[in-house]
């Protein structure tokens, strides 16, 4: 009986026991979207409370030695390391110093069987966002890796990475299936980031337009659809008298071999230069037009950007871009031609530049929408800014 009963307990004990990593255990720093760091990635899922919130998120998948593991992801944690070899039960901890932009992270837990040739850990990190959100240029840190197994200490490993500005949107990265086939995440939902709806100037846009006298009042697609197109007007006009134009900056400073990124401009840059790409300008107009109750979104073709707004009825196109066609509005309802609408001329010549903008923009969106509506193609995208912040999506303001 006595025998039996320590028998029983041997085995109880050995349960609990940690092995030891075989003898050519190693392991190195896991860092994804070819050793980037994008800032506006980091902040606009700062919310996230499910990776169900993220739309096309996929684990990457990491090879070696002929064995393959999944890089599972928790919360905001992208960065981690790589273990080979490590055995099973084998007691891990990991920490990682990503400079100053992130708590040190640490991490432990106990491998399993599944998992004694080859895993992936990636920790949530806990990031010092305000530091994120006023990263204007690029520049790089030097991350600190280390790993004990058992107690007993490794070697700290360092890693160079590239950090981007805010300004730079990652729309698509490359990873690696589990069939072993090479494919790009969609991540075009990082454009909502910048649209940013509760941002104090569009009250003063709004305020300036219900003193042109086009529209009473801003409510949304409540109004019939002429009187959304009125409202929609009335923003076009002031934004126009306040001199915005289009800007053909699209290209950050900094590039990558496996990433997709676009130079965005926050609100505050966009409304200090008065300048405006395809994706800047289609930004600032959906944050206002959601901000008055019409439904807006940012519609992703090669190459462009615009927006599609609802008028209550069917979706409307809208090619930003055309607003800076004409210059200064005041120069150009100068001209002998625009003489006969007296004081009106300006306004004449804001809304010929909003209905070529309405014309272009339906043109666009009906020659693209069937790809649009499949959502198959990654080149095209409906970026649907209400349906993200349900999703806890936010927006970089600072």
């Amino acid at each position: 009986m006595r025998k039996s009963f320590c028998l029983v307990l041997l085995y109880c004990l050995s349960l609990g026991a940690h092995a030891k990593p075989a003898a050519d255990f190693s392991w190195d720093p896991y860092v994804p979207a070819d050793n980037q760091l994008f800032p506006s990635f980091f902040v606009a899922l700062a919310a996230i409370q499910s990776e169900e919130d993220v739309e096309g998120f996929t684990d990457a998948v990491v090879s070696s030695g002929g064995k393959e593991a999944v890089a599972y992801m928790q919360g905001q944690g992208r960065f981690g390391v790589v273990l080979h070899h490590a055995g099973a039960k084998t007691k891990i901890r990991y920490s990682i110093q990503l400079g100053d932009l992130a708590e040190v992270q640490t991490f432990e837990k106990v491998t399993t069987e599944k998992e004694k040739d080859l895993t992936v850990m990636c920790p949530a990190v806990v990031w010092n966002f305000d530091k994120l959100k006023h990263l204007n240029q690029p520049t790089v840190i030097n991350a600190k890796f280390w790993v004990s197994v058992d107690g007993k200490a490794n070697q700290a490993k360092n890693v160079t990475i590239s950090v981007r500005s805010i300004n730079d949107a990652l729309f698509a990265y490359q990873y690696r299936k589990p069939d072993g086939s090479i494919a790009w995440m969609d991540a075009k939902w990082i454009f909502a980031a910048y649209v940013n709806e509760d941002h104090p100037w569009i009250e003063k846009i709004l305020a300036e337009a219900l003193k042109t006298g086009l529209v009473n009042s801003f409510s949304g697609t409540q109004a019939d659809q002429n009187g959304v197109m009125k409202q929609v007007f009335a923003v076009w006009y002031v934004m126009q008298k306040l001199g915005f134009r289009y800007s053909s900056i699209t290209d950050s400073s900094a590039y990558g071999r496996k990433t997709y990124s676009q130079y965005v401009r926050l609100f505050d840059d966009s409304i200090k230069s008065g300048q405006a790409n395809c994706v800047d300008g289609s930004v600032l107009f959906v944050a206002i037009l959601q901000k008055i109750g019409i439904p807006a979104n940012l519609v992703i073709i090669p190459g462009h950007c615009f927006v599609c707004f609802d008028n209550g009825k069917e979706w409307v196109g809208l090619e930003t871009t055309v607003m800076g066609i004409v210059g200064d509005i005041r120069n150009e309802a100068a001209r002998p031609e625009w003489a006969q609408f007296g004081d009106q001329a300006e306004l004449q010549v804001s809304l010929a530049t909003f209905d070529k903008a309405i014309k272009t923009g339906d043109k666009e969106l009906a020659e693209n929408w069937k790809a649009l509506k499949a959502d198959e193609d990654p080149r095209y995208k409906l970026v649907n800014i209400k349906e993200l912040r349900n999703h806890h999506h936010i927006n970089i303001s600072r």
